[in-house]
């Protein structure tokens, strides 16, 4: 409590010495910038995307200046563009630092018919008409600073330079900071004077009061056939005539707006998508929710994924030459357990991490180590496998090379391969992105997913802080997506509730592990969309139906 007292002691501190001594003043060399009134992004607004042509030129109609982003692209381009990825903006995925200029200049922005423009057309419509103001997203590369001095050699117009990135901060203040005036701002320098924006939610953008379609067209229409000569004498014909609509909102207006137009639901959906997040590969009509459905007596059915540890019959070991005979035999995709011993990969689940986590034991009693590839040999692609990889290690992949090595062995085979280590996912996805790469693929209907658990035992045998109590939600949260994951496993307990509700909004398949008897399923049979479970052939245990539908 006295270093949070200390803390806020300090911020006002600061507080009171930025606003009354050393800030209270515009400085000379910078006072061109403080008089300028930037639309961030452009005036973006309805169907007028951010960053484009027609933004920048809505702005210098209302003689505002702008600010805009800058990105390079793969092959050595400069796109204003904010977004470090291009889902959200331009609806397909991919990292603009890793995609080629034509696709996005190709591309239209979400909702507009705007394309994404390359930072020297921007140049063409701004230079002597304003103040431009450019923030450099991402790190400033040697092919990044070549395209950016020979772009910004020829520029004639007013223009200054802002970056979150302080290597980015300190090369830009080298070549464009002069002894007249400073040109050259880091975002987060908390002692600075702010910039005067006019951002989008500034605006009251209500398409049928203020700003109609019809008024859009055929302010393109004049737009794109006018000469520069005529440039400000017809946007100023056209505009003032509309400018009166506009007006600046209240808190509680947008906070109205937001309470009225969205649930719980659809708030978490948009912020997923505001972090450019990915979608699944996979929905519930794949293999791995669609292998074999169980019904029970009262008309309930349950997907059945996989058999844990391939414990169709408890009487055979888990992970067992026996076990995998049996699961085969009756059609019930396999779960097994990997591990890296003697320079191979070998079947075998080790229960102490089960035990400190909480988990339960299985059914089954243990067996003797089976090598990995002794599996697929009795699989022969008749049944799909799951392989859940038992890796602790944080930089060595041993496991994970050679089990693509066996991947690719044997083909014929449908796996999904999983693992509670997230640095397992993101090797392959860094591997593989989007699963396919041009020195090596995986099977094109090979999917991935990650094991979360609720961490209970953890939390009630190592007595931690208050503080510390929702360690299982920091870690799902904030972990279990690095990988991109189609498809997410958890054991079943009531609190990892919250994490399968979350998972099913934002549309990521949920699986539960490991039921033991019906009962425990129809308890989260609203939370799971299948289930990896044991001892199938027990009649008193589940008394339903198990109906084959895919292999």
């Amino acid at each position: 409590m006295t270093n949070i007292i200390y803390l806020l002691l300090i911020l006002l501190f600061v507080f009171f010495i930025k606003k009354t001594l050393l800030f209270s003043y515009v400085p000379k060399k910078s006072k061109g910038i403080y008089s300028c009134k930037f639309a961030h992004r452009g005036l973006h607004l309805a169907t007028i995307g951010e960053n484009t042509k027609r933004a920048i030129i809505y702005a210098l109609s209302f003689h505002y200046d702008v600010e805009v982003d800058i990105r390079l692209t793969k092959d050595g381009k400069l796109v204003v563009f904010h977004d470090r990825y291009s889902k959200v903006k331009l609806g397909f995925p991919g990292r603009i630092s890793k995609t080629n200029s034509n696709k996005l200049l190709n591309a239209n922005l979400r909702g507009t018919k705007d394309h994404v423009p390359l930072l020297s057309e921007i140049f063409e419509i701004t230079e002597k008409k304003c103040t431009i103001l450019i923030e450099v997203k991402g790190l400033l590369t040697k092919r990044y600073k070549k395209e950016l001095l020979k772009i910004m050699e020829n520029y004639t117009g007013c223009y200054y330079f802002h970056t979150k990135n302080l290597y980015n901060y300190f090369w830009l203040k080298y070549y464009y900071n002069t002894k007249d005036e400073k040109k050259v701002y880091w975002v987060l320098n908390i002692f600075r004077k702010r910039f005067d924006f006019l951002k989008k939610h500034d605006l009251k953008v209500i398409e049928k009061t203020i700003f109609e379609k019809k008024y859009i067209d055929e302010f393109d229409k004049l737009v794109y056939n006018i000469s520069d000569n005529d440039f400000d004498n017809a946007l100023k014909l056209f505009f003032y005539k509309f400018r009166e609509n506009f007006g600046i909102p209240s808190v509680d207006d947008f906070l109205y707006e937001l309470e009225n137009m969205a649930g719980a639901k659809d708030i978490i959906k948009l912020a997923y998508k505001v972090i450019n997040r990915y979608g699944s590969r996979i929905d519930t009509n794949h293999w791995l929710f669609n292998n074999t459905v169980y019904t029970s007596k009262d008309g309930k059915k349950y997907n059945i994924s996989a058999t844990h540890r391939c414990i169709y019959d408890n009487k055979y070991p888990e992970n067992s030459k026996e076990g995998i005979i049996e699961c085969v035999k009756n059609g019930f995709a396999l779960e097994v357990d990997i591990i890296y011993h003697k320079h191979d990969l070998y079947v075998y689940h080790d229960d102490r991490i089960s035990l400190i986590l909480g988990q339960e034991k299985s059914s089954a009693r243990k067996t003797t180590l089976m090598r990995f590839e002794e599996v697929l040999e009795l699989v022969d692609g008749k049944v799909p496998i799951i392989c859940d990889i038992k890796d602790y290690n944080l930089f060595s992949r041993k496991l994970e090379k050679i089990l693509i090595f066996y991947i690719k062995k044997y083909p014929n085979i449908k796996y999904a391969v999983q693992s509670f280590n997230p640095l397992v996912m993101m090797f392959f996805y860094r591997r593989f992105p989007r699963r396919k790469n041009k020195k090596e693929t995986l099977p094109a209907d090979m999917v991935f997913g990650q094991v979360g658990h609720s961490l209970k035992g953890l939390k009630e045998k190592i007595k931690l802080p208050v503080v510390f109590k929702q360690i299982s939600i920091i870690v799902n949260f904030c972990l279990f997506y690095w990988g991109k994951p189609d498809y997410v496993v958890y054991d079943l307990n009531e609190s990892v509730t919250s994490l399968t509700n979350f998972n099913n909004i934002i549309g990521i398949p949920v699986i539960g592990y490991a039921p033991k008897t019906e009962e425990e399923c129809r308890k989260y049979y609203y939370s799971f969309d299948g289930f990896i479970g044991e001892n199938y052939i027990d009649k008193q245990s589940w008394n339903g139906t198990f109906i084959k539908k895919t292999v």
